[in-house]
């Protein structure tokens, strides 16, 4: 006979057979919940006053950290932004290359084109469309 009885036996091998391993653990905690809170004066409310209580002595000092951390990471990102402005300032923005897809009907470009910038030239489709009679 197993320690746990014949009545725990079946049942968790009802349970598992039912749903696994895993959900058989999830229901069995679940009914162990709801019957410690309809059974005894038991309160979710209480208990978690009961545990802020005991961990404070343990949460404040690493909360305390938590928040000096966050203000040390936003003093430095207000820090980069500041040094990104700066270098923005000093250096300007880039500037914007216009390209010229096709000349004007004169022959001339209207906006000139940057030296350095490649022309643009259409490349021919990589699979030309073969027309219907050339399928058959």
């Amino acid at each position: 006979m197993r320690g746990s009885g014949l009545l725990g036996y079946l049942a968790a091998a009802g349970l598992i057979h039912t749903f696994n391993q895993v959900g058989a653990g999830i229901v069995a905690v679940t009914v162990f919940l709801s019957s410690l809170f309809l059974v005894t004066r038991f309160s979710f409310g209480s208990a978690a006053e009961f545990v802020n209580q005991r961990s404070s002595r343990i949460l404040n000092p690493i909360k305390a950290r938590w928040s000096k951390w966050q203000e040390a990471r936003a003093i430095k990102a207000a820090e980069r932004r500041r040094q990104q402005l700066e270098r923005q300032r000093v250096v300007g923005k880039a500037p914007v290359l216009i390209q010229k897809l096709a000349p004007s009907s004169a022959g001339k470009p209207t906006v000139p084109m940057a030296a350095s910038s490649p022309e643009i030239v259409p490349r021919p489709p990589l699979h030309p469309r073969k027309s219907l009679d050339r399928l058959r």
